[in-house]
């Protein structure tokens, strides 16, 4: 497969631009891509979303606009059901929408915030440009979410969700962790695929060696 050019990660107008043929988000295609995805053993559950220039919760301080749950138990809350799905999708219509990642979901995210240029220049130095080469969804701020799949890991190890800690501007979606999906809305533009037919890649060995470390005891 030839190299394929990752769209530059840097917020603007260009990352917000949907494609011409593109049309807006309404309850029945939003069902249909919950049940495409749920289909493919992804467990979803409903977010707040973005309400002018706030959050749909009317915290006039949220923090976390459009990205924090809407039902009770978050992430724990993830299903596959398509009954509970379409529920959901009519009790907040409008709502975004986010992916359970780890072992739940055999996924792993990784998020290239603005600001990552210099991390992922210096892995495609490394490691060449093929790792890029997975499913990709363009985030609000013009950042890049990079799906893998999860590997099979032996007892007491995970991938560990981070925010920074792997490099500087790269976060990590895996256990007990969740990301937001295409077609959700963000305060700049909105989240989508930059090509859905690109499949899931396995995650290099370079990157598991990043970010899979022993999973500590809870405490009691």
């Amino acid at each position: 497969m030839p190299a394929r050019e990752i769209i530059p990660m840097r917020a603007g107008v260009d990352s917000c631009a949907p494609p011409a043929a593109e049309t807006p988000a309404t309850p029945e295609t939003t069902l249909e891509t919950l049940s495409a995805l749920s289909a493919q053993g992804w467990p979803l559950f409903p977010c707040h979303t973005v309400n002018g220039a706030g959050c749909s919760c009317h915290d006039p301080g949220c923090s976390r606009v459009g990205k924090h749950p809407r039902t009770e138990h978050g992430l724990l809350d993830a299903t596959t059901d398509a009954s509970q799905l379409r529920f959901w999708n009519q009790r907040f219509p409008g709502c975004n929408w986010a992916v359970r990642t780890g072992p739940e979901s055999n996924l792993i995210v990784v998020d290239a915030d603005p600001g990552s240029e210099s991390t992922t220049a210096s892995w495609d130095q490394e490691h060449g440009t093929a790792w890029r080469e997975t499913l990709s969804a363009m985030t609000p701020r013009g950042g890049l979410h990079l799906l893998f799949q999860h590997p099979a890991l032996g007892p007491g190890m995970k991938v560990k969700t981070s925010n920074n800690d792997v490099a500087p501007g790269i976060d990590i979606r895996g256990a007990g962790g969740y990301a937001i999906i295409a077609p959700s809305r963000g305060q700049a533009c909105d989240y989508r695929w930059v090509d859905p037919s690109v499949p899931i890649a396995a995650a290099p060995d370079w990157l598991l060696e990043k970010i899979v470390v022993a999973d500590s005891p809870a405490k009691t």
